[in-house]
């Protein structure tokens, strides 16, 4: 029979057993995040209050500007967003300036979070997709005095023929404007929403935006030109907690917690094991 201590067993013990050990705890979190508790910072738990402070059946413009490249910060901060906006059973009308915006709004809106199964808001009643217009900076200022100005939306269908545009003319009629952008100037930059939105009429703006945009944004953000302003990383995250709906982003912060803990907990057997043999190496 061995005589070894549970400490000697643990020391013969292959590390590759331990890297087994880590990369399972971080593949479960991947697979089923479980919320793990973080801190909800005051950026982000403001404009969880300015769409939660917002009166019945307002009227939401939401501006995709992002792509593929920036999906891994900005789509599960939009999908997080966009549930507390359903939840809360307002309206939505999304645009994009942006050539690879309508294929973030297929897998974020319709395939991500599906309206009409999952809170039975209704398409062209309670929410619409604009579709993609190449007019940059241009047709953002036009849409202010003109919020008909795309004449359909991206399936065709002639804007005067979907309920949740009747009266919509001006901007005047849109409660707040939400911008997810990586875009620079010219495009659909939160500097221009700022340029041609907030300052000229005193519109009501939101920015979420790349951890890496924040020191370019925030001196609007301090100004007050931008009501709320949260980076895609680490934001997104804590909007999933906030609204209790679990995503890739709780997924990250979940993997990066549970790797934390293990390590913690192996350094914490290796001491334990030192001093359990004596001190010996």
């Amino acid at each position: 029979m061995s005589t070894d201590s549970i400490w000697d067993r643990m020391d013969k013990i292959p590390r590759q057993v331990y890297y087994a050990v880590l990369l399972l705890g971080l593949c479960l979190s991947l697979v089923r995040p479980i919320g793990l508790p973080i801190r909800v910072s005051g950026e982000t738990r403001e404009l969880y209050d300015i769409i939660e402070n917002l009166p019945d059946d307002s009227i939401i413009l939401v501006d995709i500007a992002f792509g593929a490249g920036g999906y891994p910060e900005l789509g599960p901060a939009m999908q997080a967003v966009m549930h507390h906006i359903y939840q809360r059973d307002l309206k939505t009308i999304i645009m994009t300036l942006y050539a690879e915006g309508p294929p973030m709004y297929n897998i974020v809106v319709e395939d991500g979070i599906d309206p009409e199964n999952t809170y039975n808001a209704e398409y062209g009643t309670d929410y619409v997709f604009l579709g993609y217009n190449a007019g940059g900076v241009t047709t953002m200022a036009a849409l202010a005095n003109d919020m008909q100005l795309y004449g359909t939306d991206y399936l065709g269908t002639p804007l005067s023929q979907l309920s949740i545009m009747d009266g919509i003319e001006t901007y005047e009629d849109v409660d707040l404007v939400i911008t997810f952008s990586t875009a620079s100037g010219g495009i659909s930059s939160p500097a221009d929403w700022v340029q041609q939105w907030a300052t000229p009429y005193d519109a009501d703006l939101v920015c979420v935006v790349l951890k890496m945009m924040m020191p370019t944004v925030s001196p609007y953000y301090g100004t007050g030109q931008v009501e709320a302003l949260i980076p895609g990383a680490g934001g997104s995250a804590e909007y999933e907690l906030l609204v209790n709906r679990p995503g890739d982003g709780l997924r990250s912060t979940d993997a990066i917690s549970v790797s934390h803990l293990i390590v913690i907990l192996l350094v914490i057997l290796g001491n334990l094991s030192m001093f359990g043999q004596g001190g010996k190496r």
